[in-house]
């Protein structure tokens, strides 16, 4: 699903997931750590839903443009995807 054409105006929309797959094809770029952290929380969050028979896993994404030096340092690519236990 896409964003609406309003949300996409405002002056800090919220994307949706084939906005962020247009937006970040590739994925993006975390480092190690970080990305092993996120991952380990989704992966607990599932855990946790998937006993309570939840099946859709949804995500809030915040991304912050890095300068390039930062971006440098950053080892790992992490395309964020949905979670779905049936």
């Amino acid at each position: 699903m896409h964003a609406s054409k309003a949300e996409r105006q405002k002056r800090s929309p919220t994307y949706k997931d084939l906005d962020f797959m247009e937006h970040h094809p590739e994925g993006i770029l975390m480092e190690a750590d970080t990305y092993n952290a996120l991952v380990k929380t989704i992966q607990r969050d599932c855990r946790v839903l998937e006993s309570f028979k939840i099946m859709d896993y949804s995500l809030l994404l915040a991304i912050h443009n890095l300068d390039q030096a930062q971006r440098e340092k950053l080892v790992s690519y992490l395309l964020v995807r949905y979670c779905y236990y049936w």
